[in-house]
């Protein structure tokens, strides 16, 4: 894939399992990455009940295809659920069907905020379910809450997305944006006192080979983007430095202060830092949970075993080979235990590997380019 970082418009595709009933593929998604898309979301869940499945696979073969942004969609729903219950619900479906999103770095939440004809949806649920995602979260959320919804009514200062399709023709996406005005599109006029930093210009636009899709553009750079997603517009790497002023490189040499730009190894090494944590958080929640798995099964033996014994001195039961058996059968359960522990960890080693192995590579690079300034 080029390298496109510098140029002045990123485009994207926000997908649902709408898409996949029209013949939508990951397969697409490659092809869309070949075509210039570099962001990527998948709706999946509505309200606390409303579940697309695909989302997942689909947002897992975007990274495949090496594209930066990636996220998952949520749609607010009233009345119903509380927007906690509802953000709840959405955490929950992402860890079950793409838990590494925690860890992947260009990850982001969109809000689905529109008035449907089934549900005239207030701005405050959106900005409010924004506002959740990223507290309980850390990952940017961003507020898709259309013009044609809400006008000026949008509260707080949320990042929008807006839409606006215009004639909305079956045309590749490119054409689509060309067609619409491009950079100079009506969508990207201002509203609720903030202009949209992403347009959803069309929604029958052409991805990938895909037809009937829903075509997005930021007006800027791929760095620009990322920045904004993983929240450096909100600190630059330098102020984060400030924040660790005086202390050391891994090795051992003090990094001078007009050498602490914004790609230094000392924010490569902040970085890792708080990722080592994450993993070794889960690793810790997952060796409770195999604990108490086997603790449950000891019970459940001690118990089998107590009312076998009751039983048999009421006379006419031959114990040994019911015990046995029960012996057997839970010495199975445990051995069945520890293989999907030893699977689990395996799989969190090999994540934690790779992330390390990108990390002292990107160290390494930097450490060079500080010694040539020596």
């Amino acid at each position: 894939m080029a390298d496109d970082s510098d140029a002045p418009v990123v485009f994207g595709w926000d997908a649902s399992d709408f898409d996949w009933e029209r013949g939508a593929r990951p397969d697409n998604v490659f092809a869309a990455a070949r075509e210039g898309i570099r962001f990527f979301t998948h709706k999946i869940t509505e309200s606390a009940g409303v579940v697309h499945y695909r989302a997942g696979e689909m947002v897992r073969a975007a990274v495949a295809a090496g594209i930066p942004i990636v996220g998952f969609y949520v749609v607010p729903r009233t009345p119903g659920p509380s927007i906690a219950a509802q953000v709840d619900f959405a955490i929950y479906q992402a860890d079950r069907q793409m838990p590494e999103w925690r860890t992947l770095q260009g990850f982001f939440w969109q809000v689905d905020l529109e008035h449907w004809s089934y549900d005239q949806v207030h701005p405050q649920h959106g900005v409010a379910m924004a506002e959740l995602l990223r507290a309980k979260t850390g990952k940017r959320a961003i507020l898709y809450a259309p013009r044609w919804s809400y006008g000026n009514s949008i509260p707080g200062d949320d990042v929008l997305w807006a839409s606006n399709y215009g004639s909305d023709p079956y045309i590749h996406f490119l054409e689509a944006y060309a067609a619409g005005g491009g950079d100079n599109h009506p969508g990207w006029a201002p509203y609720s006192g903030r202009s949209p930093v992403i347009l959803q210009f069309g929604s029958r636009t052409t991805i990938g080979g895909q037809r009937i899709c829903d075509a997005n553009a930021f007006r800027g750079t791929l760095d620009q983007l990322r920045a904004l997603i993983t929240g450096d517009d909100e600190m630059s790497w330098d102020e984060q430095l400030e924040r660790v002023e005086g202390e050391t490189l891994p090795t051992g040499k003090v990094l001078p202060a007009e050498q602490r730009t914004a790609r230094t190894a000392l924010a490569f090494a902040l970085r890792h830092s708080y990722s080592g944590r994450q993993a070794s958080e889960e690793t810790l929640r997952l060796t409770r949970q195999l604990l108490a798995s086997q603790a449950e099964s000891a019970t459940r033996e001690s118990s089998m075993l107590a009312a076998i014994r009751a039983l048999a001195e009421g006379g006419g039961v031959e114990v040994a080979p019911i015990v046995d058996a029960v012996r057997a059968e839970a010495q199975a359960t445990r051995d069945l235990v520890e293989q999907r522990h030893q699977s689990e960890m395996a799989e969190l080693t090999r994540l934690h590997a790779e992330e390390l192995a990108t990390t002292v590579a990107g160290l390494q690079a930097q450490l060079d380019a500080l010694r040539t300034t020596d």
